[in-house]
C-alpha cells in the first residue's frame, strides 16, 4: 500500500467521521489545504511533505511509522486523559491551566461520580426545558418544583449535588457583583 492509499484509507475510515467517509475537502480543510491537493496525493501525482505527514498525525491521531511506511497499526491509540486534553485545547478561550485540571478531574473519576454528573445534567436539561416551554406547556418533569430558589427543589438533590448548585451560585453573585 502507497503514502497515498493509506490516506485514502483514512479519509475513508469510520474513525475520523461517523458516517463512514470524509470528503476530499473535508479532510483537505482540516490540513489546511484544498480536496484537489489532496486528492493529488492521493494518486501518487504529489508528493506527500514531512510537514503534511506530520499534520495528518496530530490533526487524526495517525501513527507517523505507519502512515510513513506501513508499519504498525493506523492509529495511535490514546489515554482518556489525552482525548480530553485533546478535546479541550480545541476550546480556544480556555486557559491551559483549566483545560490541564479539567482533563485530570474528568480522568479520575469514578463511576458514581459519572453517575451523579448524569444526574445532575439531566436535571439541568428538565429545568431548561422546563423554562423554554412556558408555564403553559406540560413539564417534563411533571411534580418537580422548578423553580430552584425553593426548597422543594432540593428535595430529589443528593448532599453533593446540593453542594455543587451552592458553589454554583457562589460564583454567580460573585460574578454578578
Amino acid at each position: 500500500m502507497t503514502v497515498g492509499e493509506r490516506i485514502k484509507y483514512l479519509r475513508k475510515t469510520d474513525r475520523l467521521n461517523s458516517n463512514g467517509k470524509m470528503t476530499l475537502d473535508k479532510f483537505g480543510s482540516v490540513l489546511g489545504v484544498t480536496g484537489v491537493a489532496i486528492s493529488r496525493i492521493e494518486n501518487g501525482d504529489r508528493r506527500l511533505t514531512d510537514q503534511m505527514l506530520k499534520a495528518i498525525c496530530r490533526e487524526f491521531g495517525v501513527n507517523e511509522e505507519w502512515l510513513r511506511d506501513g508499519i504498525g497499526e493506523p492509529f495511535v491509540e490514546k489515554s482518556r486523559r489525552d482525548q480530553i486534553v485533546g478535546y479541550l485545547d480545541r476550546l480556544s478561550d480556555v486557559s491551559e491551566n483549566v483545560r490541564k485540571r479539567f482533563a485530570d478531574a474528568l480522568d479520575a473519576m469514578e463511576e458514581e461520580d459519572w453517575k451523579i454528573i448524569r444526574e445532575i445534567i439531566d436535571r439541568i436539561e428538565r429545568d431548561c426545558l422546563a423554562r423554554k416551554t412556558g408555564p403553559s406547556a406540560p413539564s417534563p418533569s411533571a411534580g418537580i418544583n422548578e423553580n430552584v430558589d425553593t426548597p422543594a427543589a432540593y428535595s430529589d438533590l443528593s448532599p453533593e449535588e446540593r453542594e455543587v448548585v451552592r458553589q454554583l451560585r457562589e460564583k454567580k453573585r460573585q460574578v454578578d457583583a
